[in-house]
Protein backbone atom coordinates (compact mmCIF):
# COMPACT_ATOMS: atom_id res chain seq x y z
CA UNK A 1 0.00 0.00 0.00
CA UNK A 2 1.00 3.54 -0.72
CA UNK A 3 2.20 6.46 1.53
CA UNK A 4 -0.82 8.10 0.62
CA UNK A 5 -3.53 5.20 0.69
CA UNK A 6 -2.12 4.26 4.48
CA UNK A 7 -2.34 8.22 5.03
CA UNK A 8 -6.28 8.49 4.40
CA UNK A 9 -6.59 5.59 6.23
CA UNK A 10 -5.85 7.77 9.90
CA UNK A 11 -8.70 8.43 11.62
CA UNK A 12 -10.75 8.81 14.88
CA UNK A 13 -10.95 4.84 15.52
CA UNK A 14 -7.25 4.33 14.76
CA UNK A 15 -6.83 6.70 17.74
CA UNK A 16 -8.99 4.93 20.01
CA UNK A 17 -7.23 1.93 19.16
CA UNK A 18 -3.99 3.47 19.40
CA UNK A 19 -4.94 4.35 22.87
CA UNK A 20 -5.12 0.63 24.44
CA UNK A 21 -1.28 0.66 24.40
CA UNK A 22 -1.02 2.95 27.36
CA UNK A 23 -1.70 3.76 30.91
CA UNK A 24 -2.21 7.76 30.85
CA UNK A 25 -3.03 10.10 28.49
CA UNK A 26 -3.32 13.38 30.72
CA UNK A 27 -1.45 15.14 33.30
CA UNK A 28 -4.36 17.26 35.73
CA UNK A 29 -4.71 19.65 38.64
CA UNK A 30 -6.65 17.94 41.40
CA UNK A 31 -9.19 20.88 40.68
CA UNK A 32 -9.76 23.13 37.72
CA UNK A 33 -7.48 26.35 38.20
CA UNK A 34 -9.01 29.51 37.49
CA UNK A 35 -6.83 30.99 34.37
CA UNK A 36 -6.35 34.04 36.70
CA UNK A 37 -4.53 31.64 38.85
CA UNK A 38 -2.15 30.26 36.11
CA UNK A 39 1.24 31.65 35.92
CA UNK A 40 2.89 30.95 32.45
CA UNK A 41 6.50 30.74 32.72
CA UNK A 42 8.54 31.24 29.61
CA UNK A 43 12.43 30.09 29.08
CA UNK A 44 14.31 31.48 26.18
CA UNK A 45 16.47 28.61 25.68
CA UNK A 46 14.95 25.48 26.13
CA UNK A 47 17.35 22.02 25.92
CA UNK A 48 16.70 20.72 22.61
CA UNK A 49 14.23 17.44 21.81
CA UNK A 50 15.64 13.96 22.30
CA UNK A 51 13.54 13.03 19.05
CA UNK A 52 12.93 14.90 16.13
CA UNK A 53 11.59 12.95 13.73
CA UNK A 54 14.62 12.63 11.98
CA UNK A 55 15.43 9.22 13.08
CA UNK A 56 16.01 5.77 11.61
CA UNK A 57 12.78 4.42 12.71
CA UNK A 58 10.65 7.40 11.36
CA UNK A 59 12.34 6.89 7.87
CA UNK A 60 9.72 4.27 7.26
CA UNK A 61 6.93 6.62 7.43
CA UNK A 62 8.23 8.40 4.49
CA UNK A 63 7.36 7.94 1.31
CA UNK A 64 10.88 7.71 -0.51
CA UNK A 65 14.85 8.26 0.57
CA UNK A 66 14.07 11.57 -0.98
CA UNK A 67 12.41 13.03 2.16
CA UNK A 68 13.43 13.42 5.78
CA UNK A 69 11.12 14.88 6.90
CA UNK A 70 7.40 14.05 7.72
CA UNK A 71 6.74 17.59 7.01
CA UNK A 72 8.13 17.46 3.82
CA UNK A 73 5.90 15.09 2.29
CA UNK A 74 2.75 16.49 3.15
CA UNK A 75 3.89 19.48 1.37
CA UNK A 76 4.95 17.75 -1.58
CA UNK A 77 2.24 15.16 -1.85
CA UNK A 78 -0.55 15.69 0.39
CA UNK A 79 -0.56 20.24 1.50
CA UNK A 80 -3.87 21.04 3.26
CA UNK A 81 -4.88 24.33 2.15
CA UNK A 82 -2.85 26.02 5.23
CA UNK A 83 0.33 24.67 6.00
CA UNK A 84 2.87 26.91 7.12
CA UNK A 85 5.63 26.44 9.67
CA UNK A 86 5.03 28.99 12.11
CA UNK A 87 6.24 30.00 15.61
CA UNK A 88 4.83 27.67 18.45
CA UNK A 89 4.93 27.54 22.13
CA UNK A 90 6.74 24.24 23.32
CA UNK A 91 5.30 23.15 26.80
CA UNK A 92 8.25 22.39 29.34
CA UNK A 93 7.28 21.82 32.29
CA UNK A 94 3.62 21.20 34.68
CA UNK A 95 3.75 22.24 38.36
CA UNK A 96 0.19 21.81 39.34
CA UNK A 97 1.30 22.18 43.00
CA UNK A 98 1.93 26.22 42.27
CA UNK A 99 -0.32 25.89 39.06
CA UNK A 100 2.96 26.83 37.05
CA UNK A 101 3.68 26.44 33.04
CA UNK A 102 6.84 26.90 31.13
CA UNK A 103 7.22 27.35 27.91
CA UNK A 104 9.67 27.87 25.28
CA UNK A 105 9.39 28.07 21.34
CA UNK A 106 9.63 25.77 18.84
CA UNK A 107 7.63 25.60 15.31
CA UNK A 108 5.05 24.01 13.81
CA UNK A 109 6.50 21.96 11.95
CA UNK A 110 8.73 20.34 14.84
CA UNK A 111 5.68 19.04 16.30
CA UNK A 112 3.90 17.33 13.01
CA UNK A 113 7.47 15.68 12.36
CA UNK A 114 6.89 13.34 15.24
CA UNK A 115 3.47 13.67 15.16
CA UNK A 116 2.34 13.13 11.67
CA UNK A 117 5.26 10.29 11.85
CA UNK A 118 3.71 8.37 14.43
CA UNK A 119 0.19 8.70 13.12
CA UNK A 120 1.53 7.16 9.78
CA UNK A 121 3.36 4.59 11.60
CA UNK A 122 0.47 3.42 13.61
CA UNK A 123 -1.79 3.12 10.64
CA UNK A 124 0.44 1.25 8.70
CA UNK A 125 0.56 -1.27 11.78
CA UNK A 126 -3.36 -0.80 11.94
CA UNK A 127 -3.41 -2.06 8.21
CA UNK A 128 -1.91 -5.36 9.03
CA UNK A 129 -3.74 -6.57 11.81
CA UNK A 130 -0.47 -5.44 13.87
CA UNK A 131 -1.03 -2.22 15.95
CA UNK A 132 1.34 -4.06 18.85
CA UNK A 133 4.34 -2.46 20.08
CA UNK A 134 7.03 -4.76 17.93
CA UNK A 135 5.72 -3.19 15.01
CA UNK A 136 5.84 0.60 16.16
CA UNK A 137 9.75 1.41 16.64
CA UNK A 138 9.00 5.21 15.94
CA UNK A 139 6.55 5.45 18.75
CA UNK A 140 9.10 3.52 21.19
CA UNK A 141 11.65 5.88 20.45
CA UNK A 142 9.54 8.56 21.31
CA UNK A 143 8.50 6.53 24.40
CA UNK A 144 6.02 7.97 27.60
CA UNK A 145 3.92 10.31 26.56
CA UNK A 146 4.16 12.58 29.42
CA UNK A 147 7.82 13.14 28.92
CA UNK A 148 8.01 17.05 27.80
CA UNK A 149 11.95 16.36 26.86
CA UNK A 150 11.73 13.69 24.23
CA UNK A 151 9.56 15.74 21.81
CA UNK A 152 8.53 19.02 20.75
CA UNK A 153 5.35 19.15 22.99
CA UNK A 154 3.43 21.86 21.45
CA UNK A 155 0.22 22.35 23.01
CA UNK A 156 -3.28 23.26 21.30
CA UNK A 157 -5.85 24.91 23.50
CA UNK A 158 -9.65 23.16 23.61
CA UNK A 159 -11.85 24.44 25.06
CA UNK A 160 -15.56 23.42 25.97
CA UNK A 161 -17.95 26.64 25.57
CA UNK A 162 -20.51 26.28 28.32
CA UNK A 163 -23.96 28.47 28.06
CA UNK A 164 -24.78 28.86 31.79
CA UNK A 165 -28.19 29.30 32.95
CA UNK A 166 -27.73 30.98 36.70
CA UNK A 167 -31.35 30.24 37.48
CA UNK A 168 -31.62 26.32 36.90
CA UNK A 169 -27.75 25.79 37.24
CA UNK A 170 -28.14 24.02 33.79
CA UNK A 171 -25.89 24.79 30.73
CA UNK A 172 -25.70 23.95 27.08
CA UNK A 173 -22.47 23.66 24.86
CA UNK A 174 -20.65 24.15 21.06
CA UNK A 175 -19.64 21.69 18.52
CA UNK A 176 -17.84 21.91 15.24
CA UNK A 177 -19.11 19.23 13.21
CA UNK A 178 -15.72 18.84 10.66
CA UNK A 179 -15.90 18.69 7.55
CA UNK A 180 -14.21 15.95 6.11
CA UNK A 181 -13.69 17.51 2.50
CA UNK A 182 -11.65 20.03 4.67
CA UNK A 183 -10.12 19.43 7.77
CA UNK A 184 -10.88 15.04 7.17
CA UNK A 185 -12.35 13.60 9.77
CA UNK A 186 -15.95 14.14 9.58
CA UNK A 187 -16.30 13.76 13.59
CA UNK A 188 -17.45 16.13 16.26
CA UNK A 189 -15.01 18.66 18.39
CA UNK A 190 -14.97 21.42 20.92
CA UNK A 191 -15.22 24.81 19.88
CA UNK A 192 -13.10 27.07 19.85
CA UNK A 193 -9.80 25.07 19.52
CA UNK A 194 -6.74 26.35 17.90
CA UNK A 195 -2.57 25.97 18.26
CA UNK A 196 -0.90 28.17 21.35
CA UNK A 197 1.14 30.65 19.60
CA UNK A 198 2.51 33.76 19.55
CA UNK A 199 0.53 36.92 19.16
CA UNK A 200 2.19 39.78 18.64
CA UNK A 201 5.21 38.70 20.17
CA UNK A 202 7.27 36.57 23.10
CA UNK A 203 4.63 36.03 25.94
CA UNK A 204 1.04 35.93 25.10
CA UNK A 205 -0.70 34.28 27.23
CA UNK A 206 -3.64 31.74 26.85
CA UNK A 207 -6.41 34.12 27.20
CA UNK A 208 -5.58 36.47 24.20
CA UNK A 209 -5.25 33.34 22.29
CA UNK A 210 -8.68 32.11 23.73
CA UNK A 211 -10.26 35.01 22.58
CA UNK A 212 -8.93 35.45 19.43
CA UNK A 213 -10.14 31.73 18.41
CA UNK A 214 -13.64 32.38 19.78
CA UNK A 215 -13.56 35.88 17.13
CA UNK A 216 -12.03 33.58 14.42
CA UNK A 217 -14.57 30.67 14.99
CA UNK A 218 -17.54 31.94 16.13
CA UNK A 219 -17.30 35.24 14.72
CA UNK A 220 -15.46 34.70 11.43
CA UNK A 221 -13.18 37.73 11.66
CA UNK A 222 -10.08 38.86 13.72
CA UNK A 223 -10.67 40.22 17.29
CA UNK A 224 -11.21 44.03 17.23
CA UNK A 225 -10.34 45.92 20.52
CA UNK A 226 -14.23 45.80 21.17
CA UNK A 227 -14.62 42.41 21.59
CA UNK A 228 -11.40 41.91 22.97
CA UNK A 229 -12.38 44.69 25.78
CA UNK A 230 -15.88 43.35 26.05
CA UNK A 231 -14.76 39.54 26.85
CA UNK A 232 -11.86 40.75 29.34
CA UNK A 233 -14.32 43.11 30.97
CA UNK A 234 -16.30 40.00 31.48
CA UNK A 235 -13.97 38.32 32.79
CA UNK A 236 -13.13 40.60 35.91
CA UNK A 237 -16.69 40.61 36.76
CA UNK A 238 -17.20 37.14 37.23
CA UNK A 239 -20.15 37.31 34.30
CA UNK A 240 -17.35 34.77 32.23
CA UNK A 241 -15.07 32.52 34.07
CA UNK A 242 -12.27 30.47 32.28
CA UNK A 243 -10.84 26.93 33.90
CA UNK A 244 -7.52 25.24 32.91
CA UNK A 245 -8.85 21.48 33.46
CA UNK A 246 -5.33 19.86 32.41
CA UNK A 247 -3.50 18.88 29.49
CA UNK A 248 -4.42 15.58 27.15
CA UNK A 249 -3.25 13.97 24.75
CA UNK A 250 -4.34 12.47 21.74
CA UNK A 251 -3.17 8.59 21.71
CA UNK A 252 -2.25 8.48 18.07
CA UNK A 253 0.01 11.52 17.50
CA UNK A 254 0.30 12.34 20.68
CA UNK A 255 -0.36 15.55 20.18
CA UNK A 256 -1.15 17.92 23.62
CA UNK A 257 -4.06 20.51 24.27
CA UNK A 258 -4.39 22.53 27.19
CA UNK A 259 -7.98 21.67 28.08
CA UNK A 260 -9.97 24.38 29.41
CA UNK A 261 -13.77 25.70 30.28
CA UNK A 262 -15.39 28.88 29.41
CA UNK A 263 -18.56 29.50 31.26
CA UNK A 264 -20.37 31.86 30.02
CA UNK A 265 -23.78 33.98 31.77
CA UNK A 266 -26.60 33.02 29.55
CA UNK A 267 -27.38 37.00 28.92
CA UNK A 268 -23.59 37.58 28.56
CA UNK A 269 -23.03 34.46 25.88
CA UNK A 270 -26.60 35.97 23.93
CA UNK A 271 -25.24 39.22 23.24
CA UNK A 272 -21.67 38.29 22.38
CA UNK A 273 -22.59 35.65 19.85
CA UNK A 274 -26.06 36.32 18.73
CA UNK A 275 -24.73 37.05 15.23
CA UNK A 276 -22.12 34.28 15.52
CA UNK A 277 -21.30 32.45 12.47
CA UNK A 278 -23.36 29.10 11.51
CA UNK A 279 -20.14 27.69 9.49
CA UNK A 280 -16.47 28.46 9.72
CA UNK A 281 -13.27 27.03 7.79
CA UNK A 282 -13.68 23.53 9.65
CA UNK A 283 -17.19 22.64 9.32
CA UNK A 284 -20.54 23.72 11.28
CA UNK A 285 -20.90 25.20 14.25
CA UNK A 286 -23.45 23.27 16.12
CA UNK A 287 -25.22 24.51 19.29
CA UNK A 288 -27.58 23.50 22.00
CA UNK A 289 -25.97 20.44 23.95
CA UNK A 290 -27.03 19.96 26.76
CA UNK A 291 -24.40 19.39 29.35
CA UNK A 292 -25.63 16.15 30.78
CA UNK A 293 -24.54 13.12 31.60
CA UNK A 294 -26.93 11.12 28.71
CA UNK A 295 -25.77 13.66 26.20
CA UNK A 296 -21.70 13.79 26.89
CA UNK A 297 -21.86 9.97 27.59
CA UNK A 298 -23.08 9.53 23.95
CA UNK A 299 -20.26 11.87 22.59
CA UNK A 300 -17.42 10.73 23.90
CA UNK A 301 -17.70 6.88 23.98
CA UNK A 302 -17.10 5.37 20.39
CA UNK A 303 -15.38 7.28 17.47
CA UNK A 304 -17.72 10.63 16.84
CA UNK A 305 -15.44 12.74 18.77
CA UNK A 306 -11.71 13.66 18.81
CA UNK A 307 -9.62 12.40 21.35
CA UNK A 308 -8.54 15.59 23.53
CA UNK A 309 -12.56 16.98 22.91
CA UNK A 310 -13.78 14.36 24.32
CA UNK A 311 -11.25 14.52 27.12
CA UNK A 312 -11.82 18.22 27.74
CA UNK A 313 -15.96 17.65 27.60
CA UNK A 314 -15.63 14.61 30.24
CA UNK A 315 -13.17 16.47 32.13
CA UNK A 316 -15.57 19.50 32.57
CA UNK A 317 -18.14 17.09 33.04
CA UNK A 318 -16.44 15.47 36.22
CA UNK A 319 -15.91 19.02 37.24
CA UNK A 320 -19.26 20.17 36.86
CA UNK A 321 -20.13 21.32 40.17
CA UNK A 322 -17.47 23.39 40.21
CA UNK A 323 -18.33 25.33 36.53
CA UNK A 324 -22.40 25.23 37.36
CA UNK A 325 -22.92 26.38 40.72
CA UNK A 326 -19.74 27.95 42.09
CA UNK A 327 -20.59 31.87 41.61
Amino acid sequence: MNWLQIRRSIGPDLARETALLYESLACLPDEPVPLEQLAVRWKPDPPAPVVTGGEPPAFVTLPSPAYTRYTSAIRDLAPPVLFEDRPSYRLLSVAWRSNELTFGMSSYFDKLDVSEALAHEAAAAALDGELTWPRLPFRALVGDPLDLARRAVNPGIVTVTIRRDAVRSTGTFLLLRRDPTRVGGGHYSLVPAGEFQPIGGLGSDLWRNIVREYSEELLGQPPSPSFSAHMTAARESGKLRTYILGIVFDALTLNAAIATAVVFDADLYDELFGDRVSRNAEGDIVPGYGFDDATISRLTIGDSMGQTSASCLRLAWHHRQTLLYQA
